[in-house]
């Protein structure tokens, strides 16, 4: 088993001002299981990244990448041929390239969670080896403003010990420094 991330969950676990910023943080950090990023999720975390934050936040995510504390999942042939039928299928929801990816490799990988905060698009999606995902984190979660950390600073020392062992010193300094 793994936790598979889309952008959103990825992407806001970065910015400390991002309104889901704490439920993903603590969704990424206190799983057991491997993180794995669809290879096509990248991109573009890569894009809100450098529109909204500084290469540097990127440029230390990809350390993370590096030390394997995420495994980047590239995609096969077989995972472009799921991808068409899925961008066909669903021409009229407005499913994209990237999303279509991420189901993809879910499929294959088994996987019956995603963690994304793209519910309105993964809710019509339909796997073929489960009925419906379980996305994550859960919807009443983000519903209730569970996302933010107390106070305006981001994560703060009180909540340092949360950080995965796995995660760079260099991404820790970032994530937990006052902005």
């Amino acid at each position: 088993m793994a936790l598979i991330l889309d952008t959103g969950p990825l992407y806001a676990s970065l910015d400390r001002n991002d309104a889901d910023h704490g439920v993903c943080r603590r969704l990424i950090e206190e799983t057991s299981e491997p993180l794995v990023i669809p290879a096509p999720v990248l991109a573009e975390v890569d894009y809100w990244v450098h529109v909204r934050m500084h290469p540097g936040v990127f440029l230390t995510f990809l350390d993370d990448i590096l030390v394997s504390a995420f495994r980047v999942e590239e995609l096969r042939p077989e995972d472009y041929r799921r991808i068409r039928e899925l961008c066909d299928r669903y021409a009229d929801a407005d499913i994209g390239f990237v999303d279509a990816a991420v189901l993809a490799v879910v499929e294959r990988l088994n996987e019956p969670k995603l963690a994304t905060l793209d519910h309105r698009h993964f809710r019509v999606l339909r796997p073929r080896h489960v009925d419906a995902l379980r996305l994550l984190p859960e919807e009443q979660a983000l519903k209730n403003g569970l996302g933010g950390w107390e106070g305006s600073a981001g994560l703060c020392g009180q909540h340092a010990n949360l950080l995965r062992p796995d995660l760079t010193s260099r991404l820790r300094e970032v994530l937990t420094s006052d902005p």
